[in-house]
């Protein structure tokens, strides 16, 4: 075989062509890296609730929706695209309400509010028919109703008439309890428990306690229906 003899002057060409492809390889990658740095990163949208995450509303009353916004990190903002769910009834209970969002990109967002609808004592307030029963009998009777005010939750609940009259400065307690405070003609109550219900469209009362009646402490129940 012959010997192969390279030039100095190849050698070297060679050699600067390779530095020249790698000092250009490399340009091209640290521009790469630069334009995509500057490229805004795709985040998703931030939905915000206008007012308080849990509100409370009172049966009767209409609830007003706050809202949301929304505003993404490229288009700016998004408050017109949000879609709302859910609503809040007229009766008595808890409710979800869901603010969503969707950018361009397809990236995604939601917040909810918590809503509590509870009675208040101004739509309580009116005159009852009453039917007390006790180890003595049944009483049949008309008592009333009268807001308190402190607050939306306190009231007053007394007989207008009927034998051993009873009133009571009463409490609404979590959806539809009642919790008596102080009794102001009656005599104390004890082991009392009642509940507020709507079962045909009037609001009743149902009540379980023991109480004087005339020289022996009675349990009674009583159910209160608003006229």
């Amino acid at each position: 075989m012959f010997p192969v003899f390279v030039s100095r002057k190849f050698a070297a060409y060679k050699s600067d062509t390779m530095k020249t492809r790698m000092i250009f390889c490399s340009a091209f990658l640290s521009a790469a890296l630069f334009f995509s740095g500057c490229r805004k990163e795709n985040m998703p949208p931030v939905v915000t609730l206008n007012g308080d995450a849990n509100m409370t509303s009172y049966k009767g009353d209409t609830f007003t929706d706050p809202g949301a916004t929304a505003n993404d990190n490229e288009e700016g903002d998004l408050t017109a695209k949000i879609q709302e769910t859910g609503s809040v009834g007229s009766g008595v209970g808890y409710y979800t309400l869901d603010y969503s969002v969707t950018d361009k990109e397809g990236s995604y967002a939601d917040v909810q509010r918590n809503v509590t609808v509870k009675y208040k004592n101004a739509y309580l307030a009116g005159n009852y028919n009453v039917t007390e029963t006790s180890p003595f009998g049944t009483t049949n009777y008309t008592g009333m109703v009268t807001s308190g005010t402190s607050d939306n939750a306190e009231f007053v609940f007394g007989s207008t008439s009927g034998p051993d009259p009873i009133v009571v400065d009463a409490n609404i307690t979590g959806l539809n309890d009642i919790s008596p405070l102080t009794v102001a003609q009656g005599g104390p109550l004890t082991n009392f428990t009642g509940t507020i219900t709507e079962p045909s469209g009037h609001v009743v009362f149902t009540m379980s306690y023991l109480r004087p009646i005339g020289n022996t402490t009675t349990n009674c129940t009583a159910t209160w229906t608003k006229q």
